[in-house]
């Protein structure tokens, strides 16, 4: 008789508790893959924001966990713009605010000649004035989300800004913001002469060893500012580290949770079928073999409940990113190396989980085990 064969009628004779153990491992990948994935989205929506917008390394303020709290004086730009291979600078100050409606929005502000600026494609509308106090682009995600147009009205802390223009960039953190004049952002925020950020482009930026001549410079002439390539910006955020890590963690304990259940089911799969497997031994079936059978087992189940955990984890991810307060921080872009790490923890459930059973089947002696009623 197959292998194949055998693992079906196993799992088959126990529809009620193979069920069970589908769902709960099921839960413990789903969790895992949201979990991992609000991360991984946030990464790619922050650092794909940056590639495509043409900054070659990001600025800001070391040793700050928070890197909406920094606070630089805009002055740096200048000093900036002297050192030598540096091509371009371009300050930003980013922020979150909430409006009356409840959503959360990233507001950027940007000086009236930034050539952040010319990244931002009207459809609508127009460009605010460069001295305005009240005047925003929004991003055409974020202007359908609000159900807003050209000469809308915003309100956020009971203030008012008016919608100059709805604009389509080319990244999903700028197609779901607030762009506006510097000076305004600045006063909105109370936070006068400040900026959150710079944006460089310096020469050779577009191939490793330029980019990392250029950060070597500037770290050492700046040692109070971390300069950070593009591509790479969000992995050395102090916060993304700390909620990377406090997601894996909390996956980590489900993902065990998981591992047990499966455990327990083969544990008392291999307990229920001493006789089976006695047979087995009986008529000539090695170790080897009654150890493969229990092992794919396993790995069965742990199959059937990760594909199924991948497929509701990111459904749930798609929902979770609807919501208002995350809606545009977060790009859920399914890539080979999040498919590589589930694939690695389904794997390791299914073989972990299946080990002691397996070798508890290897060690029955098989007359014994013929004699079990």
């Amino acid at each position: 008789m197959r292998l194949v064969h055998i693992i079906i009628r196993h799992l088959v004779q126990r529809p009620v508790r193979t069920a069970v153990t589908v769902i709960c491992v099921a839960a413990a990948v789903g969790g895992f893959t949201v979990l991992t994935g609000l991360g991984r989205g946030l990464e790619t929506a922050w650092n794909g924001s940056l590639v495509k917008q043409g900054t070659h390394l990001m600025a800001h303020r070391k040793g700050v966990m928070n890197l909406l709290t920094g606070a630089i004086d805009e002055r740096i730009a200048d000093e900036l713009k002297a050192v030598e291979g540096v091509e371009s600078v371009s300050t930003e100050l980013i922020d979150v605010i909430t409006l009356e409606s409840g959503a959360s929005v990233l507001v950027r502000g940007w000086p009236g000649d930034s050539v952040l600026w010319g990244q931002v494609a009207l459809i609508s509308g127009r460009l605010p004035d460069p001295h305005s106090r009240d005047q925003v682009v929004v991003g055409e995600g974020l202007a359908q989300s609000l159900d807003i147009q050209a000469g809308g009205v915003l309100s956020p802390f009971g203030g008012e800004l008016r919608v100059a223009g709805v604009a389509r960039l080319d990244n999903v953190l700028g197609n779901n913001s607030l762009m506006m004049p510097l000076s305004g952002l600045q006063d909105l925020l109370d936070r006068q002469g400040k900026i959150t950020v710079v944006h460089l482009r310096v020469e050779g930026g577009d191939h490793e060893k330029g980019l990392e001549t250029a950060r070597a410079r500037l770290s050492e002439k700046y040692p109070q500012f971390l300069f950070v390539a593009a591509q790479t910006a969000a992995q050395e955020n102090e916060l993304y580290r700390f909620w990377r890590g406090m997601s894996w963690a909390a996956s980590l304990v489900g993902l065990i949770m998981g591992l047990l259940i499966v455990f327990n089911t083969m544990l008392v799969a291999v307990l229920e079928k001493t006789r089976e497997i006695g047979v087995l031994n009986a008529v000539g079936w090695s170790g080897r073999r009654i150890i493969t059978l229990i092992m794919l087992e396993s790995l069965a189940l742990s199959a059937a409940g990760g594909l199924a955990g991948i497929a509701c984890g990111y459904l749930g991810l798609k929902l979770l990113v609807l919501h208002p307060k995350l809606q545009g921080f977060i790009l859920v872009a399914p890539s080979w190396s999040a498919l590589a790490e589930q694939s690695a923890v389904i794997l390791a459930i299914g073989l972990g989980a299946g080990l002691i059973p397996a070798w508890r089947a290897l060690k029955l002696n098989p007359i014994d085990a013929l004699r079990e009623r």
